[in-house]
């Protein structure tokens, strides 16, 4: 019997992964499915490895301890430290999936992010490592610039910053991450590379082959408190910063295209799902998420959270 391929998802930060992540819980069963985040790789989130070999070697071992009969269960495996190299433990096909963000838009939503959680969370103690290291800067929140100068060091390998380095951390690029050849490596592992401006649609594709019927409102969604717009002076000083990004990301959107005209079935899949989408959704978020419908019904009603990603 032919075994359905298995997806490897990497959830690069602040790219609409978690809406990804929330659809899986609802829809696939326990042992269809294969988290790999810090805490179950047991790792430190406040003091990352980054080093390949770290999280490399805490997945294999995760993954070999698994039986032969789970691997062939499972449909995805995803999470923000999935490594590249772990299509070795399986026999069948293998793809490898992400999605990348605009640098100039996904470096604000990291601010915003880090802005928003640390007025939430600022008072837990044990985040204070967290705010300390990536946010705050002598324990004051920075302006967006400030933060930029500061905290956000040009080009840099910064895992929680830069979509270079995250993909270096986690071993999908190697050598110079200034290298068109090493970018352009790095990004052939991937089978897919979505882009989270059109992941409402996107995401779709992987519904359909996942066999996912469940629909749910976005997750995640965090408050704007910066915004800017093309070329004003805060959007140049942080184009200035993802230069390198930003040729990754324009590789991105190509590559994104070239997928598209070679793989037809995509748009009539995409067809079929927003159409089913349309349909089930209130049904399915009412049915199985009915304390989340709720509130977040009412925080729209009051004019406090948006219902829809951005």
């Amino acid at each position: 019997m032919t075994k359905n391929p298995l997806y490897i998802n990497l959830h690069i930060p602040k790219t609409a992964g978690y809406t990804l992540r929330y659809h899986i819980d609802k829809n696939l069963k326990k042992d269809e499915q294969l988290l790999l985040d810090y805490e179950f790789l047991g790792l430190n989130l406040f003091k990352p490895p980054l080093d390949y070999e770290v999280y490399r070697n805490k997945a294999y071992k995760l993954i070999k301890s698994l039986t032969r009969e789970k691997r062939d269960n499972l449909k995805i495996i995803h999470g923000h430290t999935v490594p590249y190299g772990i299509h070795e433990l399986f026999d069948r096909e293998v793809r490898y999936f992400t999605f990348v963000r605009n640098p100039i838009d996904r470096t604000i939503s990291i601010y915003n992010h880090l802005f928003n959680l640390n007025k939430k969370e600022g008072g837990i103690k044990r985040m204070q490592p967290y705010y300390e290291k990536y946010f705050l800067i002598k324990g004051n929140e920075p302006s967006f610039e400030n933060w930029l100068r500061n905290k956000y060091v040009k080009d840099t390998y910064y895992t929680h910053f830069s979509t270079v380095g995250y993909l270096k951390e986690f071993g999908y690029l190697k050598g110079y991450s200034q290298n068109i050849k090493s970018i352009n490596d790095a990004l052939s592992k991937f089978y897919f590379i979505g882009l989270t401006e059109y992941f409402n649609e996107e995401s779709l594709y992987f519904f359909k082959e996942l066999g996912m019927h469940k629909y749910f409102i976005d997750q995640n969604i965090s408050q704007e408190s910066l915004k800017t717009t093309k070329n004003s002076k805060l959007y140049e000083n942080t184009l200035s910063r993802n230069l390198v990004d930003n040729t990754l990301f324009n590789k991105s959107v190509q590559l994104n295209h070239v997928f598209k005209q070679d793989h037809p079935e995509y748009f009539l899949a995409i067809r079929k799902k927003t159409l089913e989408k349309k349909l089930l959704l209130p049904f399915t978020q009412a049915i199985y998420a009915p304390r989340q419908t709720i509130l977040r019904f009412l925080k729209f009603a009051f004019g406090k959270e948006p219902l829809k990603y951005k």
